[in-house]
């Protein structure tokens, strides 16, 4: 079966990714289906990694 890998995208597959602001001030979370381009944003309170 073929996969993103080589291309071909399989209905259900999500990617994510981290935007980042400058400083690490602030940030958004992404989530991606690749074969419908439905898109999921998630605001965050910072990226430093910090738990507080």
């Amino acid at each position: 079966m073929l996969n993103a890998h080589n291309g071909v995208v399989m209905p259900g597959h999500w990617e994510g990714g981290l935007i980042k602001g400058m400083n690490n001030a602030s940030a958004v979370g992404t989530l991606v289906e690749l074969s419908t381009g439905y898109l999921i944003l998630a605001k965050m309170n910072g990226a430093s990694g910090s738990l507080h």
